[in-house]
């Protein structure tokens, strides 16, 4: 269950903008680090954990009952 606050906007991060950040972050991994928190590996976990979350809150909303097409 998703629970989102009325009147913010959800902003997704697109692949071209992960993979510019993932580039920046091998070329310069201390100053990565400091201003995200995490290192390359750890952020390219952090996407595919939120992929496939993703990928399945997508799969639930498409076979939920009641659905209108």
């Amino acid at each position: 269950m998703r629970i989102e606050k009325p009147g913010l906007p959800v902003q997704r991060m697109n692949q071209h903008f992960f993979n510019r950040l993932l580039h920046l972050l091998e070329e310069r991994p201390a100053q990565g680090k400091q201003m995200i928190g995490l290192g390359a590996p750890a952020l390219w976990e952090l996407w595919q954990r939120i992929a496939e979350l993703e990928q399945a809150a997508q799969q639930e909303r498409a076979y939920r009952t009641g659905r209108k097409r």
